[in-house]
């Protein structure tokens, strides 16, 4: 069995190498696909590693790295992803291994619920994460949609959007607890503080005389080495359930933002029971790329019309 150890900078580059290949192999095997695709940059693992650095951890054999898992808390809130086996030391109880270290970690963090997301097609990953515990959790919905020029004047009810780090030191510290108060309610336990901070890109803010009621954590970087990134992805989206009436015009102001930029598409990932949002996505030309099962291991019940959690929001 491989020694499992937390996960240094020192590994960054063979754990870029292993990502990629792990991927391309899984491709070619259930897809179908060929060719090969470049590895994450070492800036998208560094950014992974920062949240929880001791809840990140390596497989190691022959002083190789074998296998890989990120973990990421928010609150009492958890996720593992993305992970991989080298496909040479798969089917030896790696994958399980780093599983339950990555989750006892967060558990230890004060993680009352802790989940991931999977492609729902592969029965096998469903089962390896079922017998660890975790139970199917609805639908996790990634749409797209390439942006149209914004119009020359904006729509009457367009609600402005200050960004997070134009903010004073004392109006920082301030919206982050609206922020936290605002994920609580959706999610109890919930707390995007680390996300607004860190994500690679820009977090916009909504609110009501200094009272916040949504925002918008958006990575504006790539994620693959030597690829120049078009789509503004939405990591993290909350608006309250008394302002449920404004997704459209927060959904314009995000693709306003994109488009300031520089960028011309957004992608925002959603929860097939957050009807509200999915509507007002749908109607607004957004169609649906790729879908992720999610699954947990207790949580409590969550006001998905209230808004927006993504698992794995950095990956």
């Amino acid at each position: 069995m491989p020694d499992i150890r937390e996960m240094h900078a020192d590994d960054f580059d063979a754990v870029r190498r292993l990502d990629r290949d792990v991927f391309v192999t899984w491709g070619r095997e259930h897809r179908g696909a060929t060719g090969t695709r470049p590895p994450r940059t070492r800036a998208n693992i560094r950014q992974n590693h920062a949240d929880d650095p001791a809840g990140c951890f390596v497989a190691v054999a022959d002083d190789a790295v074998v296998g890989y898992i990120f973990a990421h808390t928010c609150g009492h809130v958890g996720w593992f992803g993305t992970f991989g086996i080298h496909p040479n030391w798969q089917h030896q109880g790696i994958g399980g291994a780093l599983i339950e270290r990555s989750v006892a970690y967060m558990e230890g963090a004060g993680c009352t619920t802790v989940g991931l997301a999977t492609m729902p097609d592969s029965t096998y990953n469903v089962g390896v994460y079922m017998r660890h515990g975790f139970r199917p959790d609805g639908l996790a919905l990634r749409l797209w949609r390439t942006l149209p020029a914004p119009p020359a004047a904006p729509p009457a009810d367009t609600v402005p959007a200050p960004v997070w780090r134009t903010l004073l030191a004392r109006q920082r510290r301030a919206a982050l607890d609206d922020c936290a108060a605002l994920a609580d309610g959706l999610w109890p336990g919930l707390d995007y503080r680390k996300v607004i901070q860190y994500v690679p890109g820009e977090t916009l803010l909504w609110d009501d005389e200094g009272h916040i009621w949504g925002f918008a954590a958006v990575r504006t970087t790539p994620k693959l080495e030597n690829s120049a990134t078009n789509t503004a992805v939405v990591e993290a989206l909350i608006i309250d359930a008394g302002h449920a009436d404004q997704w459209p015009a927060a959904i314009r102001a995000l693709e306003a933002f994109a488009w300031q930029r520089g960028l011309r598409e957004l992608a925002l990932t959603l929860p097939d029971r957050a009807h509200v949002p999915l509507d007002a996505a749908l109607a607004a030309g957004y169609r649906f790329v790729h879908i992720n099962l999610v699954m947990t291991r207790r949580r409590p019940a969550i006001q998905w019309d209230a808004g927006v959690h993504s698992f794995g929001w950095v990956m």
